[in-house]
């Protein structure tokens, strides 16, 4: 019989001692290997860019500023690569499975759930842990009534909060002010703002965009 295919796992996590703790858990695992392990996007990128893992376990608020934004890059760029949130707290759940995550589990798992997870990750299978289900239902029903802004608009909101001018902005998605002045007027409209501080805020608190950003004036 021929041996299953081995799933290379590379966690983030800001505590090292994570990645000692799941190296402890694969090792017995046939199927299953820890590649690597960081504590932070910035130190990891460069360990698996040349070769990408299967599954990364990341710890949600380690991305840099945007733990969002890390999954979308790794979506955009290494789309072979799964992304399964292992966290100890279950915010954002509703919003790590739009941005791409394969799911979400508590840190509480058992051995068993993470080593299902994984795989099921790799499969290309959701999981989120059973003790989120309830709060990933509140998620939904509450999505429902937030403002509904286009991938354009939300994306000139993505760079007014990491501090981009409009004339940067406009260089950047290869577009005149004036229409970069027109998204975020439409978005002001939506989100029943003022200004570009207050669209960011009220953004960031209906679950549109992660935060914490440096905000432009």
């Amino acid at each position: 019989m021929a041996s299953p295919a081995v799933v290379r796992v590379f966690v983030i996590d800001p505590q090292p001692i994570v990645a000692a703790g799941l190296q402890a858990v694969f090792t017995p695992v046939e199927d299953l290997v820890l590649q690597g392990g960081a504590t932070s996007w910035r130190t990891a990128y460069p360990q698996f860019s040349q070769c990408p893992p299967d599954v990364v376990l990341l710890e949600l608020a380690t991305c840099l500023e945007d733990g969002l934004g890390l999954i979308r890059h790794l979506r955009e760029y290494h789309p072979e690569t799964e992304v399964l949130v292992f966290t100890e707290e279950g915010r954002r759940v509703l919003a790590a499975l739009r941005a791409g995550a394969r799911g979400f589990l508590l840190k509480s798992a058992s051995r068993a759930e993470l080593v299902a997870a994984v795989r099921r990750a790799r499969a290309g299978v959701a999981t989120v842990s059973p003790d989120l289900l309830c709060q990933l239902v509140a998620e939904v029903q509450q999505d429902g009534s937030r403002p509904k802004l286009s991938e354009r608009e939300l994306e000139v909101l993505r760079l007014v909060a990491a501090g981009r001018r409009t004339a940067e902005i406009a260089k950047g998605l290869f577009v005149s002010e004036a229409t970069v002045k027109t998204h975020l007027q439409r978005s002001f409209a939506k989100l029943k703002v003022n200004g570009r501080v207050e669209a960011v805020r009220v953004a960031v608190a209906a679950g549109l965009l992660a935060g914490p950003f440096v905000q432009a004036d």
